[in-house]
């Protein structure tokens, strides 16, 4: 098992002395803006994770960057495993003076909790994304290659594995649940470093955190899983199990993990599989603990609950839903209701991948072959069923792979397109093996 290292570039440095937090209260209290960070060590090498990735921090990511501009707001910062709430009217991502502000430092590998006042800097960004495979991460040259890919585009943000698709967590330090079954697999090294330089750069960073999909613990936990009728974790068609959406201990160790994720230094946690399974015989599925709550209600409510845990820790929340889960009355059958989980958190993400459409959705005979038509008739269906009160901004994930149709720049660009003619400016490109097609998108500066 590695040994963790510490998280958010904090070195390990001993209990700061009493002098110096009296220094840094007295600056705070003259209304001082700063900024308390130092670098932390890169972390000790462990085992390739399951798909070989090679060891190694990105370093030539953290060489050469260009320092903040100038009149940039810094931050002070201080930890707090259980943060307390936020000051009344402050939003998770907004810029009040006085708002709680949640960061390490460590004695001896232990979070220390402090309390600083300090001035948020993180604005909401419209963003335009990429999706980057834990397997990446490992990968300096590779991982490189997609950070320059978004400086010489026009897009500015990555979504980066934080918990993958068996349940492992590949970056941070883990907490005592992860580490108690198994579920650290360390790949994104020196991640703390990483996620500041790029925020230092202005690359807006994503967690993506794989929820109820877990492999790992619903099998080492099955009083947490899905269940068959004698107790033992029900799995997919694929083997895998999953956790119990009914379960508050499934809701708790995932709304950890996010927590992690923020105090590691991604600026928003991206919850996806946050559903009922739908592959297998899922007819057989016991769920013990099981209310009058409707499967939708209960991923509704999980959500939200999440954001309200994470209020404080200045993070946004979204969700990855089904791509039609706009357009048709029920829930998929995975318990995502548009009405109920399009709303309370802050950003809700349709997977509008034309090759995922049956045939004669929105009357078109091939979506695959219509990726203009499809996206747009979504994202309409999204915006006419926009639930009241607090809706969630629309950012839809969008197809940069081929399945039956060969899909290249006119194929992504259209359905790029589709999403401003809808009215929306935000999205995220899908390619699992992290394979872009630079042509599809507008050089640095043009958009």
């Amino acid at each position: 098992m590695p040994q963790p290292g510490p998280g958010l570039g904090r070195s390990p440095s001993p209990r700061p002395a009493p002098a110096i937090l009296a220094l840094l209260a007295l600056l705070l209290a003259v209304g001082a803006v700063a900024h308390w960070l130092p670098r932390a060590p890169a972390v000790p090498a462990g085992p390739a994770g399951p798909e070989g990735a090679a060891p190694g921090a990105p370093a030539d990511l953290l060489a050469g960057l260009a320092e903040p501009a100038p009149g940039a707001v810094w931050t002070v910062s201080a930890a707090l495993p259980e943060p307390p709430a936020p000051a009344a009217g402050a939003e998770p991502d907004g810029d009040a003076p006085g708002e709680p502000i949640s960061v390490r430092s460590f004695d001896g590998g232990r979070l220390l909790a402090r309390r600083v006042a300090a001035v948020h800097a993180a604005a909401q960004v419209t963003v335009r994304g990429i999706y980057i495979p834990a397997a990446v991460t490992g990968e300096t040259a590779w991982f490189n290659d997609l950070i320059d890919l978004v400086r010489r585009t026009e897009l500015n943000a990555v979504v980066i594995d934080f918990k993958d698709d068996l349940g492992y967590l590949v970056a941070g330090t883990p907490f005592p649940e992860a580490e108690a079954v198994g579920a650290v697999r360390v790949r994104f090294r020196d991640a703390a470093r990483v996620l500041e330089a790029l925020r230092d750069e202005g690359i807006y960073t994503i967690a993506r955190v794989v929820t109820f999909k877990d492999n790992v613990l619903a099998g080492a936990r099955p009083d947490l899983a899905v269940q068959l009728a004698d107790g033992r974790p029900w799995r997919d068609r694929k083997g895998t199990a999953w956790l119990n959406p009914y379960h508050p201990g499934a809701w708790e160790y995932n709304i950890q993990v996010a927590r992690e994720a923020a105090l590691l230094g991604f600026r928003e946690v991206q919850f996806d599989y946050v559903r009922f399974p739908s592959d297998g015989p899922v007819r057989v599925a016991v769920y013990p603990g099981r209310d009058e709550r409707t499967p939708s209600e209960v991923i509704g409510g999980f959500l939200r609950a999440a954001r309200e845990a994470l209020e404080p820790y200045n993070v946004m929340v979204s969700a990855d839903v089904f791509g039609q889960t706009p357009s048709v009355d029920g829930d998929m059958g995975i318990g995502q209701r548009w009405e109920d989980v399009a709303w309370g958190i802050h950003y809700i993400s349709p997977m509008a991948y034309p090759s995922h459409y049956a045939p004669r959705v929105y009357g078109l005979p091939d979506p695959d072959a219509a990726p203009y038509e499809t996206v747009l008739n979504t994202l309409q269906d999204a915006l006419e069923r926009r639930p009241h009160g607090e809706p969630a901004v629309i950012r839809p994930w969008l197809q940069d792979f081929s399945l039956r149709h060969r899909y290249g720049p006119a194929e992504v660009r259209a359905q790029i397109q589709a999403v401003y003619d809808a009215g929306l400016e935000q999205w995220l490109l899908w390619n699992p093996a992290a394979r872009y097609t630079e042509a599809a998108l507008l050089p640095a500066g043009a958009e």
